[in-house]
């Protein structure tokens, strides 16, 4: 059970990074700004690394298959960054904005589901139903 608390404290700290980009984004360029977060992001996990002692060697001498998955998901998690703060930058209120991009996490689901076999419960695909349907109330209210 400890990644529900890795998963919690993941959250928070997105929540707040979330409330501070969508600041900056009305006093600088969401651009700029979005840049300065991942530079700062790329030293906090390369100073995690470091602190847990993980080793690059082994991934590189087995893990190339790995490493392209990295490369891929990196592209699209800049891409969806990106396009985050290019809304805050042409406006958009946070309180419509974050739920629409937040909502990654009910297509992640689903996708993960779908195309690498997760577990689908009854429960589960309601719960998903429920996130959806109150996006979509925040996203329209």
């Amino acid at each position: 059970m400890n990644y529900i608390v890795s998963a919690l404290i993941g959250m928070a700290a997105m929540s707040v990074g979330l409330l501070l980009t969508n600041k900056y984004s009305m006093m600088i360029s969401p651009r700029i700004g979005m840049w300065i977060t991942q530079v700062i992001s790329v030293i906090v996990i390369y100073s995690w690394i470091r602190i847990v002692n993980d080793r690059f060697t082994p991934v590189l001498k087995t893990g190339w298959a790995g490493i392209g998955y990295a490369v891929l998901a990196g592209l699209f998690i800049a891409i969806g960054l990106l396009g985050l703060a290019e809304a805050f930058g042409k406006g958009g209120p946070g309180n419509v904005v974050i739920p629409i991009w937040g909502s990654m996490i009910i297509w992640s689901s689903i996708l993960t589901t779908v195309l690498l076999g997760g577990s689908m419960t009854v429960l589960k695909g309601i719960g998903i139903g429920a996130a959806f349907l109150g996006i979509v109330l925040v996203s329209i209210g």
